[in-house]
């Protein structure tokens, strides 16, 4: 089977959609090429030394081999090519990229350090006094008040706006998620034109049925920043789009929220990121440090306890009461007064 086909194949059945982009690097780099386990060595050595037509990370690059190679092992199951003939068939990464990701697992997460004073007078004073383009100000805005990336604001639809509250799925996630709007970010779409010809919230003045480019706009919102921060030297902190995000979480943190529902409003993996990676304590802290927090361990032991109990196969004949029970059981054994089960709905609640 041709690259391509065995894309489409897994696009199609597998039901595990992705965006063009996810796939372009192969369709380019193998179009006169076989893939075979020699090639795809070659293209990972190209990608760790910037030989490629764009610049990736190592772990982009792992993401995209892991992306591929489920391709093929789907198709390898559906009987369209022997085991023999798949080029992922007892694949060994080469050294350099395990090289490079034993580095980033390695590697310990550095605090972001947010002055919240200069990011409030940059937004709300600096960029409100140009106005030369006010659409950057309002997507700046809506990543400080609600966390949101980047590519989930300029890809933003009004049909995703549900009064106080924004439903997006994120190609980054397996499952869409709802982002709560406070006073603030309501204020912010409340003030944004609708254009009839337009589904998108931040649209292209020449083309309404195009968002505008992320990469334009992070550009200049950055350009921006240097403006703003030309001739004060008190401004030490540097600026990136994702300071936005940074600065949501260390705010919601310290007015209170729970780091579960942070989590969730940004849309992270793991707790241990928005807590660890984030938190502007964490040059002082460590994993073991995150993990012998008995809340923090007492969720991963659910989550572990769920792990067990759930597989795959038996998915499907799971009884859900009898599993209800079997997690009640065990959370009611822990004998942690943290939490507490309500005895009609089997929720847990916080005390």
């Amino acid at each position: 089977m041709l690259l391509k086909e065995v894309i489409e194949k897994y696009q199609a059945e597998a039901l595990k959609t992705h965006s063009p982009g996810y796939f372009n690097t192969f369709l380019i780099y193998f179009a006169d090429r076989p893939v075979t386990r020699q090639n795809v060595n070659a293209w990972l050595v190209d990608g760790i030394s910037d030989r490629l037509e764009k610049k990736y990370k190592a772990e982009t690059l792992y993401t995209k081999l892991c992306l591929i190679k489920a391709a093929y092992n789907y198709c390898e199951q559906c009987g369209e090519f022997p085991q023999e003939e798949n080029p992922f068939f007892r694949f060994v990464l080469p050294p350099q990229l395990r090289q490079a990701l034993r580095r980033k697992r390695n590697a310990e997460y550095k605090p972001v350090e947010i002055d919240h004073d200069v990011i409030e007078s940059f937004l709300l004073f600096y960029m409100n006094a140009t106005r030369e383009d006010k659409y950057l100000q309002d997507i700046a805005l809506l990543a400080y008040y609600t966390g949101m990336r980047l590519a989930e604001i300029v890809s933003l639809r009004w049909e995703s706006v549900k009064t106080d509250w924004i439903y997006i799925k994120s190609p980054k996630e397996r499952s869409p998620r709802r982002v709560a709007l406070d006073e603030s970010a309501l204020k912010v779409l409340l003030s944004i034109p609708q254009n009839p010809k337009s589904e998108y919230v931040f649209f292209e003045p020449d083309d309404p049925s195009r968002h505008v480019s992320t990469k334009n706009t992070s550009l200049l919102i950055r350009r921006y920043w240097h403006r703003f921060k030309k001739g004060k030297s008190y401004i030490t902190c540097d600026f990136t789009f994702k300071t936005l995000r940074a600065a949501y979480i260390q705010k919601s943190q310290t007015n209170g929220h729970s780091i579960e529902a942070i989590k969730k409003q940004v849309g992270h993996k793991s707790v241990y990121i928005t807590d660890f990676a984030y938190n502007g304590s964490a040059s002082t802290r460590t994993i073991e440090d995150f993990t012998q927090n008995p809340k923090n361990e007492f969720i991963a032991r659910i989550a572990s306890t769920l792990r067990q109990e759930i597989s795959l196969e038996d998915l499907r004949c799971l009884d859900l009461n009898k599993f209800v029970l079997k997690v009640k059981e065990f959370i009611l054994s822990q004998k942690i007064e943290s939490v507490s089960v309500v005895p009609e709905t089997g929720l847990i609640k916080e005390i």
